[in-house]
């Protein structure tokens, strides 16, 4: 490798889950179904311009405004998508999983990639973000629920 090569060197920050086919949002959930995690009030699924902010009501996000351009899925490294954009996927029945790093071990974050890389299979429609605000090891969103883990 050059000397170029390895001042433009930049770490793979997004392993890409391809997804063939477009997602839609979910249906209503059933009366009296008991879903797990916590459910939030929804917040609308409104598109707004790219570079406005909002302000949800949990932490991470589970429904909300949104980018119109959803985040691309697979597993972030670093830099991950604004919450405005991940918001958008979760509409499109989409999972996120977001973690923080001073709570995870890194061998049980990598246990939950490999567990991710297993699971797009079934469902490529997943999501894997650093979030250092969480107070908690894993936080799982859905659209309207959220689940909170301090370990595996």
């Amino acid at each position: 490798m050059g000397i170029l090569a390895i001042i433009n060197y930049k770490p793979q920050t997004l392993e890409r889950f391809e997804v063939t086919t477009q997602g839609n949002p979910l249906p209503p959930v059933p009366v009296g179904a008991i879903l797990p995690g916590k459910p939030f009030p929804n917040l609308g699924q409104k598109h707004i311009p790219e570079g406005e902010r909002v302000i949800y009501n949990s932490n991470p996000p589970t429904s909300g405004s949104h980018y119109q351009v959803p985040a691309a899925w697979g597993i972030y490294s670093s830099k991950p998508p604004v919450d405005e954009r991940l918001v958008h996927n979760l509409e499109h029945g989409g999972i996120i999983i977001s973690y923080n790093s001073d709570l995870l071990k890194s061998e049980d974050l990598e246990k939950v990639k490999a567990q991710a890389r297993e699971l797009r299979a079934i469902n490529p429609r997943l999501i894997i973000v650093p979030r250092a605000s969480i107070d908690t090891a894993i936080a799982l969103t859905a659209w309207g629920y959220l689940q909170k883990a301090s370990r595996l």
